[in-house]
């Protein structure tokens, strides 16, 4: 099982690649969210990947909402630093600010 959850989250990653794809990787945002009675890992990968799909797509209020809200408290504990998922956060926060300017 730990193999498919890994599979799924680079799906979701290579989803998010490619805007084409944008419809599968919110499909994979859900698929990750729903293993959070597994592990709260798999929820805060979820909320960074639909974070970073909010502002790719132009929706930054509901973006930073996600990042402020729903993720600041989970990030240091479930996503470790070298985690791709918090390189798609930091490219959400650099969306976000260059869409305030």
């Amino acid at each position: 099982r730990v193999w498919i959850r890994r599979a799924q989250e680079q799906l979701a990653l290579l989803s998010l690649q490619d805007r084409h794809r944008w419809d599968d990787a919110e499909e994979m945002i859900k698929t990750l969210a729903s293993y959070e009675q597994e592990n709260q890992r798999y929820l805060a990968e979820s909320l960074a990947a639909k974070a970073v799909l909010r502002a790719y797509q132009g929706k930054h209020q509901e973006s930073r909402n996600i990042l402020r809200s729903q993720l600041d408290s989970s990030l240091d504990e479930f996503l470790p630093v070298r985690s791709p998922f918090r390189k798609l956060i930091n490219e959400a926060q650099k969306l976000n600010r260059k869409a305030l300017d």
